[in-house]
């Protein structure tokens, strides 16, 4: 009984454990730059390999973040192959910026 008990623990303990770290790739679909312009945060949505949604969430004060790479951003363009790194946010976008291994890089260029 113990051990059941002890195994049902461990596996809703297991279950509830989220990537604080996660790591975006895929083809860019949308880029809105607009939030920038009133100190938001820009939208980018990257299409993954599993063909899901990901939402990158890209602060207007990228020079108070330690991430890498973010003075990309605001080249970025549909069609072009990104990878990010960063934290998961409340709302399920990802945000490169309060570590210095956070990063957004841009493997490709549309076209």
């Amino acid at each position: 009984m113990r051990t059941l008990v002890l195994s049902l623990l461990l596996a809703g303990c297991t279950g509830s454990v989220q990537n604080p770290e996660p790591m975006v790739s895929g083809e860019v679909t949308a880029v809105d730059l607009d939030p920038w312009t009133y100190d938001g945060s820009a939208r980018i949505e990257v299409r993954t390999e599993d063909g899901e949604t990901a939402v990158l969430s890209i602060p207007a004060r990228i020079n108070l973040c330690e991430a890498q790479g973010l003075g990309d951003a605001g080249q970025l363009q549909v069609g072009d192959r990104v990878e990010v790194r960063g934290e998961r946010g409340p709302d399920g976008a990802v945000t490169p910026c309060a570590r210095p291994d956070h990063y957004l890089r841009r493997l490709s260029r549309a076209g």
